[in-house]
Protein backbone atom coordinates (compact mmCIF):
# COMPACT_ATOMS: atom_id res chain seq x y z
CA UNK A 1 0.00 0.00 0.00
CA UNK A 2 1.15 3.55 -0.81
CA UNK A 3 0.04 6.53 1.29
CA UNK A 4 0.13 10.02 -0.17
CA UNK A 5 0.26 12.78 2.46
CA UNK A 6 -0.83 16.34 1.69
CA UNK A 7 -0.70 19.12 4.25
CA UNK A 8 -2.70 22.30 3.64
CA UNK A 9 -2.85 25.59 5.49
CA UNK A 10 -6.48 26.70 5.32
CA UNK A 11 -8.16 29.84 6.63
CA UNK A 12 -9.30 28.45 10.01
CA UNK A 13 -12.93 29.56 9.70
CA UNK A 14 -13.20 27.88 6.28
CA UNK A 15 -11.75 24.44 7.06
CA UNK A 16 -15.15 22.75 6.85
CA UNK A 17 -15.84 24.39 3.46
CA UNK A 18 -12.41 23.25 2.25
CA UNK A 19 -13.07 19.61 3.22
CA UNK A 20 -16.55 19.63 1.68
CA UNK A 21 -15.22 21.07 -1.59
CA UNK A 22 -12.30 18.64 -1.55
CA UNK A 23 -14.72 15.73 -1.24
CA UNK A 24 -17.01 17.11 -3.95
CA UNK A 25 -14.28 17.92 -6.48
CA UNK A 26 -11.39 15.53 -5.81
CA UNK A 27 -13.06 12.43 -4.39
CA UNK A 28 -15.18 11.53 -7.45
CA UNK A 29 -12.08 11.82 -9.65
CA UNK A 30 -9.99 9.76 -7.24
CA UNK A 31 -12.66 7.07 -7.06
CA UNK A 32 -12.34 6.59 -10.83
CA UNK A 33 -8.59 5.98 -10.57
CA UNK A 34 -7.46 2.35 -10.59
CA UNK A 35 -5.82 1.45 -7.30
CA UNK A 36 -7.42 4.22 -5.24
CA UNK A 37 -8.50 2.83 -1.86
CA UNK A 38 -9.66 5.70 0.36
CA UNK A 39 -9.04 9.25 1.49
CA UNK A 40 -9.08 10.78 4.97
CA UNK A 41 -8.81 14.28 6.44
CA UNK A 42 -7.65 15.34 9.86
CA UNK A 43 -7.78 18.90 11.13
CA UNK A 44 -5.08 20.33 13.33
CA UNK A 45 -5.16 23.64 15.24
CA UNK A 46 -4.75 26.81 13.23
CA UNK A 47 -6.36 25.47 10.07
CA UNK A 48 -3.80 22.81 9.17
CA UNK A 49 -5.55 20.04 7.25
CA UNK A 50 -3.78 16.74 6.64
CA UNK A 51 -5.14 14.66 3.80
CA UNK A 52 -4.08 11.05 3.40
CA UNK A 53 -4.79 9.26 0.14
CA UNK A 54 -4.39 5.50 0.21
CA UNK A 55 -3.38 3.72 -2.99
CA UNK A 56 -3.04 0.02 -3.73
CA UNK A 57 0.61 0.59 -4.68
CA UNK A 58 3.04 3.24 -5.94
CA UNK A 59 2.27 2.37 -9.56
CA UNK A 60 -1.41 3.28 -9.03
CA UNK A 61 -0.43 6.62 -7.54
CA UNK A 62 2.02 7.41 -10.36
CA UNK A 63 -0.58 6.54 -12.98
CA UNK A 64 -3.10 8.92 -11.38
CA UNK A 65 -0.47 11.66 -11.10
CA UNK A 66 0.14 11.31 -14.84
CA UNK A 67 -3.53 11.58 -15.76
CA UNK A 68 -4.34 14.28 -18.33
CA UNK A 69 -7.45 15.15 -16.27
CA UNK A 70 -5.37 16.11 -13.24
CA UNK A 71 -4.72 19.73 -14.24
CA UNK A 72 -8.42 20.24 -15.02
CA UNK A 73 -9.44 18.96 -11.57
CA UNK A 74 -6.77 21.12 -9.88
CA UNK A 75 -8.01 24.22 -11.71
CA UNK A 76 -11.63 23.42 -10.87
CA UNK A 77 -10.75 23.15 -7.16
CA UNK A 78 -8.64 26.33 -7.20
CA UNK A 79 -11.43 28.27 -8.90
CA UNK A 80 -13.94 27.05 -6.35
CA UNK A 81 -11.83 27.72 -3.25
CA UNK A 82 -9.83 30.79 -4.22
CA UNK A 83 -6.97 31.90 -1.98
CA UNK A 84 -8.21 30.34 1.27
CA UNK A 85 -5.62 27.54 1.22
CA UNK A 86 -2.10 26.66 0.23
CA UNK A 87 -0.29 23.38 -0.04
CA UNK A 88 2.37 23.24 2.66
CA UNK A 89 3.86 19.82 1.88
CA UNK A 90 3.32 16.76 -0.24
CA UNK A 91 4.86 13.33 0.14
Amino acid sequence: MEVERLLFQVTPTLVEDFIIADNQVWLPWLQRQPGFLRKTHSVNPGGMVETLIFWKDSQSRKKAEGSPELSTIELMFQNRMGPIYRLVSSS
